[in-house]
């Protein structure tokens, strides 16, 4: 290990968490917009079994946040975006799991909000990524509430 060692740039460990928490969302919201096509109870258990892997992203990303004395973006916007793209899987998951319980068949209008939020994914997560590490809270939260209304 030498000087130029000390000096290099390493990648992100909060950022990469991030992204990938937001990649399991994306398949997340997928697996529910399928299941709003054709309801399955195999769907079901596969949007399970993506819950629980973000969710275990997620307690290492905090994990990783508690251990850290300094962050590459304030602690709290890292903590908020984490909890933020973690509430849409289990909301996802949580709509899917109600349905298959209480048997209620998806209607065209649910299949349409569940593609409109798989359409809208990408666009939140890579927009609100971006703009955490660039800009305060209130910034951007106020881009993303605008790329979502275009």
């Amino acid at each position: 290990m030498g000087i130029r060692d000390l000096f290099k740039r390493r990648p992100d460990r909060f950022i990469q968490g991030l992204e990938r928490q937001a990649a399991l969302t994306m398949h997340g919201t997928e697996l529910l917009a399928e299941y709003m096509r054709q309801p399955d109870a195999a769907i079901e258990k596969r949007l399970r079994a993506t819950e629980r892997e973000a969710d275990e992203v997620r307690h290492i990303l905090i994990d990783e946040l508690l251990r850290t004395f300094v962050t590459p973006i304030d602690r709290e916007d890292i903590s908020a975006l984490s909890l933020a793209i973690d509430d849409v899987l289990d909301y996802a998951y949580t709509t899917v799991d109600e349905m298959e319980i209480l048997k209620v068949q998806p209607t065209p209008q649910m299949a349409r909000i569940a593609a409109l939020l798989h359409d809208a994914e990408p666009i939140l997560c890579g927009r609100s990524l971006c703009s955490f590490a660039s800009e305060n809270r209130a910034r951007a939260c106020a881009s993303i509430s605008m790329a979502a209304d275009t």
